[in-house]
């Protein structure tokens, strides 16, 4: 096989920048449930304890593993009332909150979907949960085909990751597949 030189230049270009031409990969059942085990703050819990700390809007909440040792936190974003876009990292231990960094003014797809948006994010973790029972690993205000809908990623007590989308009106599920 021949590389073009354009290939090989953004190769290292990459390479040099710490960044993969790869796509990342998805964990896997078992290390979401190897994660979930040191997990004592649910998801839900995570975006009230970020807005105890920074009043606003949650638009997108995910697990995410502590690197060297560290306890796994939850990484909220939310928009505050000034329209600032806001992340937050909660101790998913021990509920301990604080702002990570404020990224200024929020997009305005933020914006519009928060308008479509009749429920929260934490009421469409419930209906996910209620509607196929398992843990929330990640949730967010998000756009599918151009609609807006409540993404929602579970671990089910079968091993098996889920993703449900969810009207952001009514809660109610309107597609599910496996991960």
């Amino acid at each position: 096989m021949r590389l073009r030189p354009s290939t090989l230049l953004l190769s290292a270009a990459l390479s040099l920048s710490g960044l993969s031409a790869t796509p990342a990969l998805a964990k896997s059942a078992a290390e979401w449930l190897a994660l979930t085990g040191a997990v004592q703050i649910g998801l839900s819990q995570a975006v009230e304890k970020a807005q105890a700390v920074a009043p606003g809007k949650a638009i997108d909440v995910e697990l995410e593993e502590g690197k060297k040792g560290a306890a796994p936190y939850y990484s909220v974003t939310l928009i505050s009332p000034v329209n600032e876009e806001i992340k937050l990292r909660v101790n998913a231990s021990t509920g301990d909150a604080a702002v990570e960094e404020n990224k200024g003014r929020a997009e305005g797809k933020h914006a519009k979907r928060l308008a479509d948006a009749r429920i929260t994010l934490v009421q469409a973790v419930d209906a996910a949960v209620a509607a196929l029972p398992g843990k929330p690993l990640e949730a967010q205000l998000d756009s599918d085909w151009g609609k807006t809908s409540y993404k929602v990623k579970m671990l089910r007590a079968d091993q098996t990751v889920m993703k449900l989308r969810l009207d952001p009106a009514t809660g109610a599920v309107t597609r599910q597949e496996k991960d």
